[in-house]
């Protein structure tokens, strides 16, 4: 079922940064405060560059958590909104695959399946996130050596997204 949604998606490439990006999409699991905060850290600098951003995070508990401000552009689903086969059905989700980001960015730094499969089937033309080159479902991989902290790999998101260009 997946493969099938994955041949059906017809997913332009193209490599994009900071610079050339206009709308970026950026996944997080919000399980823990500190990836709130340092998410909404980098969406305050992303939308200083006037960039359009939209972030959505996954919450790896049945319960909500309280410390989420209602923020436009964000929004969360949980475990209670994944499906049998670890597939999320909050409309929040179908929202979120629905825009064509130029830039999608993965700050989970844990395996989350439910996180890896919105990667996968968004149809962002250039997806990026943490770990190493077995991290199939992006263009570019950042390896963080490592170092799991996430303000450690906003800090090397910001270095490569502002130093890569094109060719």
């Amino acid at each position: 079922m997946l493969g099938i949604k994955l041949n059906n998606l017809g997913r332009k490439r193209h490599f994009h940064n900071f610079d050339t990006a206009k709308t970026v999409g950026i996944l997080f699991d919000a399980t823990h405060q500190e990836s709130y905060v340092s998410t909404r850290k980098l969406v305050a600098s992303l939308r200083a560059r006037n960039l359009k951003v939209t972030a959505l995070g996954y919450v790896a508990s049945r319960e909500g958590i309280d410390y989420f401000d209602k923020e436009e552009g964000f929004s969360f689903f949980c475990i209670k909104d994944v499906g049998l086969f670890l597939q999320p059905t909050a409309p929040e989700v179908a929202v979120f695959h629905s825009q064509p980001f130029d830039m999608l960015v993965d700050l989970s730094m844990e395996y989350a399946f439910p996180l890896k499969l919105v990667v996968s089937l968004s149809p962002a033309t250039f997806k990026t996130g943490f770990g190493d080159a077995s991290q199939m479902h992006y263009d570019m991989v950042i390896n963080t050596q490592g170092q799991k902290g996430i303000k450690f790999c906003i800090e090397q998101l910001n270095h490569y997204m502002g130093v890569l260009r094109a060719a």
